[in-house]
């Protein structure tokens, strides 16, 4: 007689406690040696056999059928079939006489026996795998249920596999949130934040058995920022989930930066970078002012000088824009000439710090008040949650209706939570955001001019908005309070004693304009 052997593992729990493939036909060939049997292939396949659908288990029986040989040699029955049409046919086979043997190292099965035990075997395999399905299942239940999600952790976080947790990332978590933040400077697009994190902070993802270690992708980076898992909430079969692991961003944070997303699309790459390319406009016909650089060369000096214009970029109706190109040069004086009525002396921000300063204890008072009322509407949400469970309980809703409701109330607790916690720093915030304002008040000329192209585009968006050009004249909407700031700075009651032209001190490491910078 001939007998193919066939060994088979799944990478799945189910056979966690199998022989490995080389094990298995190793012993296969021992006992096929010991028996004298003729082995006329060995099959073997990495596959799981909950579900009918193996090709070289497939293929062995329709050899059986054409008769290349009339018996199988397996570790043991499971290996064969876990589900009950594999199963079925290996013991029809069994009982027609297309298999006359089966043969394991515990026993022998062969036509004309009584085929209620090995009916048993396949049925207890089949009966492992419906078991543990369902134990998989409840287990995943119970896991969202406690706030932790069923699959791998985006990039940021991993398993804490002792706790059976997620926790953040040690080593990418803080890289994770500097992305966040250079994307919602809005200075950013996803195709610079991820050169940035490659080739300046040499990030790379979690090495893994047959995965990672690799280079932030950009279709990878676009997840991210559409993830909700990084606000403290994940989706799990469609349905949104509160998350009960430390989140890397605010709510806010991430609708500010969908909404940043959305507004700019998916960028082309960019080839040259500009200062202040898609923050001005035209103020005849609307269009985007675009910047292109241009060489010259300077006969008999062997000398070639890069100029940088900016000009608009649209037409009226068939008519090209006949507004003026402004030199680079022209433009970051217009700038310096903004930030120069900001600039304040060291003692009077010292002096306006004190000040306001003392403005704290009412802060308190407001904050107090404003915390109650946010707290009574936190509870008066959960206890509308908690009568919607009843409600799908009793089946007084569907699972649609419930899914659909649930996600608008967690997405409300969410923003209130946000608030709430906001609010108990809210007077150390103010104080920190004043300090940070003068701070950028004192600084911003010197950081414009000694900055890169990243540093001076953000300058200009923290001093205003709504830039356009006319005539080669710059004019632009303040930023309050720097508004305030400007529109008094000739005032000298207001400003103390102020230098005439006090010196420009180069800042102490660390002082950035309005928080920390992305760079």
């Amino acid at each position: 007689m001939k007998y193919f052997i066939y060994c088979r593992k799944s990478s799945e729990s189910e056979d966690r406690q199998v022989l490995s493939i080389p094990a298995q036909i190793s012993e296969m060939n021992k006992l096929a040696k010991r028996n004298g049997i003729e082995v006329v292939k060995t099959y073997s396949e990495s596959m799981s056999a909950k579900a009918p659908g193996r090709p070289l288990f497939n293929e062995m029986i329709t050899r059986i059928q054409k008769g290349d040989a009339s018996g199988i040699i397996c570790w043991k029955l499971d290996r064969l079939a876990r589900n009950p049409v594999d199963g079925g046919q290996v013991q029809w086979m069994l009982q027609k006489g297309l298999i006359q043997y089966v043969q394991t190292p515990e026993r022998e099965y062969k036509t004309g026996d009584n085929v209620l035990m090995m009916g048993i075997e396949l049925g207890m395999a089949n009966q492992f795998v419906i078991d543990l399905s369902n134990n998989v299942k409840r287990g995943n239940r119970a896991k969202i249920a406690s706030g932790f999600p069923t699959t791998l952790p985006p990039i940021g976080y991993i398993n804490d596999v002792l706790n059976k947790t997620v926790i953040q990332d040690p080593e990418r978590a803080s890289m994770v949130r500097r992305m966040w933040d250079l994307l919602l400077t809005g200075n950013y697009n996803v195709s610079l934040i991820q050169r940035i994190a490659n080739n300046d902070w040499g990030f790379k993802t979690i090495k893994r058995k047959r995965s990672g270690g690799k280079q932030l992708g950009a279709n990878t980076l676009h997840k991210v920022f559409r993830n909700p898992f990084y606000y403290g909430y994940f989706i799990s079969n469609g349905e949104l989930h509160k998350g009960e692991y430390e989140p890397i961003i605010t709510k806010e944070e991430f609708d500010k930066a969908q909404h940043i997303l959305d507004h700019y699309g998916h960028p082309r790459p960019i080839t040259h970078e500009f200062a202040f390319t898609g923050i001005i406009t035209c103020g005849v016909c609307g269009g985007q002012i675009t910047a292109e650089e241009k060489s010259k060369y300077y006969k008999g000096t062997n000398r070639v000088a890069k100029y940088v214009y900016y000009r608009c970029t649209r037409k009226i109706k068939d008519t090209p824009c006949v507004q003026p190109a402004i030199t680079l040069q022209d433009l970051e004086q217009q700038f310096d000439s903004i930030l120069a009525k900001l600039e304040i002396s060291e003692e009077f921000k010292d002096w306006a710090l004190k000040y306001l300063s003392e403005y704290n204890d009412k802060e308190i008072d407001v904050r107090t008040d404003i915390y109650t009322n946010l707290q009574n509407t936190y509870n008066a949400k959960q206890k509308e949650i908690d009568s919607l469970t009843q409600m799908r309980y009793r089946e007084l809703i569907t699972d649609e209706e419930y899914a659909q409701q649930k996600n608008l109330l967690l997405e409300e607790l969410n923003k209130l939570k946000t608030k709430l916690s906001t609010t108990e720093s809210r007077a150390i915030d103010w104080l920190e955001l004043t300090e940070k304002t003068f701070e950028f008040a004192r600084y911003a000329r010197y950081w414009f001019k000694e900055g890169d192209i990243q540093k001076k585009r953000e300058i200009a968006r923290l001093v205003g908005s709504n830039f356009t050009l006319v005539d080669k004249k710059l004019t632009f909407q303040s930023q309050k309070p720097l508004q305030y700031i400007a529109e008094r700075s000739d005032d000298s009651t207001w400003l103390g004693r102020r230098d005439s032209n006090p010196r420009m001190p180069v800042p102490k490491t660390g002082a950035l304009p309005l928080g920390d910078s992305p760079m």
